[in-house]
């Protein structure tokens, strides 16, 4: 749900529009998510029709500093259906933080303690505890599923501009601008725990307005419609906008954490050059590049040669028991990510 870069490294990023021909008028912002601020102004450069009458604009630029950012592409028009977006996260590495990840990229949460782990074993003064309990976590929410993310907070904003016709027609449904209304949204990241607010047209709207289904759908309550686009280029705090913040992600099970707490332990020996119980197929161990490097394919069978492993993946699957997807060019895109990180 949101791409990842490097600062300086190459970006090039896809647009979909209704009009062909818009080289030259088509155009390119990236703005700081955080703050709202424009840092790189709008320009029609180093866009092209790719292919010619595709209307699919490829804009090739540079990614910024770090920080989070939105890619905004807009077709001149100045109006909603004609503003699409990219979320954009500059880091380091070019890569997701284990803590705090976005949805897809690790879990929001981690699995065991600093404590746990030194109960559990004597791995001495000098073993890194935060880094072992942050390498367990992750490596056990990959090879769980990615199902057990722990508790994360995301704001999105729904802006799904090409909605195809459905049994009934257009008539009736349309809202400002061109829109088409929506009687549910559809959010990332299951379960939904609960959606702590929603913003329409700067206003936050009371939360007898809507109501959440199947842990997923979002529903108006009110007798009134969802806005199927908006102005992404202006705040929360103006007309023409939809945001939704709402926390979602299970957690894990207590045999995933007593699993993640045995894993811990033997990392941190590992790190710390002590007698460890990872398999020999281990083959390096990486402090600052957080990796451990393992024989996938002689490891997951036998969680990782750690019997508390072994028993919680038999019990909860491992990649193959992923939840289901539909990727459709047809299907309703999820909302634009604003943010994701913790729910603190």
């Amino acid at each position: 749900m949101a791409r990842y870069s490097r600062p300086g490294a190459e970006l090039v990023i896809a647009y979909d529009s209704p009009t062909t021909g818009l080289e030259g008028t088509f155009g390119v912002t990236i703005i700081d998510a955080e703050t709202e601020a424009v840092v790189v102004a709008r320009s029609t450069a180093n866009i092209a029709e790719i292919p010619a009458g595709s209307a699919i604009y490829v804009w090739t630029g540079i990614a910024p500093a770090v920080g989070s950012y939105l890619v905004v592409g807009d077709d001149g028009s100045a109006t909603p259906q004609g503003t699409t977006a990219e979320m954009l996260v500059v880091t380091t590495s070019g890569l997701p933080d284990l803590a705090g990840a976005a949805v897809g990229a690790g879990p929001c949460s981690l699995w065991t303690t600093e404590e746990a782990v030194g109960a559990c074993c004597d791995v001495g003064e000098e073993a890194d505890l935060p880094y072992a309990v942050q390498v367990a976590s992750a490596m056990l929410w990959e090879m769980s599923g990615r199902r057990y993310s722990g508790a994360c907070r995301a704001v999105v904003r729904p802006h799904q501009q090409f909605e195809t016709c459905g049994p009934h027609g257009w008539y009736l449904r349309w809202r400002r601008g061109g829109c088409r209304s929506l009687d549910d949204v559809k959010l990332a990241g299951y379960p939904v725990r609960e959606v702590e607010e929603v913003k329409l047209d700067g206003v936050v709207l009371d939360p007898s307005a809507y109501m959440l289904v199947n842990s997923r759908y979002l529903l108006r309550t009110d007798g009134s419609w969802w806005p199927s686009c908006q102005y992404l280029e202006r705040s929360d705090t103006e007309d023409g906008t939809f945001f939704i913040t709402y926390t979602y992600g299970a957690d894990p099970p207590l045999t995933g954490r007593h699993a993640a707490t045995k894993l811990a332990c033997e990392i941190a020996k590992a790190c710390a050059n002590l007698d460890c119980a990872l398999p020999e197929n281990t083959s390096r161990v990486v402090r600052q590049g957080v990796e451990v490097a393992v024989d996938a394919a002689r490891s997951l069978p036998g969680g990782l040669g750690l019997q508390e492993v072994e028993a919680f993946l038999r019990g909860h699957g491992g990649p193959s028991r992923r939840r289901p997807a539909v990727v459709s060019p047809d299907s309703r895109r999820y909302p634009l990510v604003v943010s994701t990180g913790p729910a603190t």
